[in-house]
């Protein structure tokens, strides 16, 4: 990311969880901490929140709140694994998992664990009644008007909340947002509009990455 070896930069997540080594800024911001401008780093669920939350204690220039993303304000249902449902298997899924969407959730369990009954499927998933605020209002709490860098990691839920920061104006230098959980239909809209936008883009497996041709 050598945006960061240019300038400071203001930076905005949604879905950021605890933070951890999964997650890109996880890594990339201890390293350049001193070129962080403002950030905010958003999470509803409230375990990896807290977590979050310790990650950044002492940062003064990195807010992170406790709250899902949506087009108003309000309250909406959420659905994630139940903490320690599956702590006995191989391949324990954890609480990165979180939907708006309860059949993308129970979609991830029944191929993560084969065999699975609508019953013991039905007692993994938890229903969460999780805050929403809007980009600009969560952008607002760091003082940050329109960031330099735009991360989105939302399972599924990551083609509207692109269409929500480029219906705002935003135009980071740099994006980056998962693709794997969207449709062909979402995943060509969004890059056809990137496109116009003047992003240049590039892809793997899970994940996709826009950098402005003029940035």
């Amino acid at each position: 990311m050598d945006l960061f070896e240019r300038r400071t930069a203001s930076i905005v997540q949604v879905g950021a969880n605890d933070g951890g080594p999964n997650d890109p800024l996880g890594r990339l911001l201890p390293r350049h901490r001193e070129r962080v401008q403002k950030a905010v780093l958003i999470e509803p669920q409230p375990d990896p929140f807290e977590r979050l939350r310790k990650r950044y204690v002492g940062w003064d220039r990195v807010v992170c709140l406790n709250a899902a993303v949506g087009r108003s304000v309000g309250n909406r249902a959420m659905y994630s694994v139940v903490p320690d449902s599956a702590a006995h298997s191989a391949k324990p899924v954890g609480d990165g998992v979180a939907s708006f969407d309860r059949q993308h959730v129970e979609r991830h369990l029944r191929e993560r664990y084969r065999g699975l009954s609508p019953e013991t499927l039905a007692a993994m998933v938890r229903t969460l009644s999780v805050p929403v605020t809007t980009l600009d209002l969560a952008a607002g709490k760091a003082g940050i008007e329109r960031p330099d860098i735009f991360v989105v990691d939302t399972e599924g839920y990551d083609g509207e909340v692109m269409a929500m920061a480029l219906d705002l104006g935003w135009r980071p230098g740099l994006l980056q947002w998962e693709h794997k959980h969207l449709s062909r239909r979402e995943r060509r809209q969004l890059t056809r509009r990137l496109e116009d936008e003047g992003y240049r883009l590039w892809a793997d497996h899970a994940d996709t990455w826009g950098v402005r041709e003029d940035d």
